[in-house]
């Protein structure tokens, strides 16, 4: 935000490649997927019912 007003004050060109805004999205959204699935996979293989009795 701030260098698009500095863009703005001075005159200069603000432009974003559309290519960065998509691998930007595209790491971010694996990220997610990988960190959030990741930690599910081991509780998900256990027993429901060994896993309620452990404590």
């Amino acid at each position: 935000m701030a260098t698009w007003a500095i863009c703005r004050f001075t005159g200069w060109e603000f432009l974003i490649p559309g290519m960065s805004v998509a691998s930007g999205l595209g790491t971010t959204a694996a990220a997610g997927l990988f960190f959030g699935f990741q930690p599910a996979r081991q509780p998900a293989r256990l027993d429901p019912i060994a896993g309620l009795q452990t404590e």
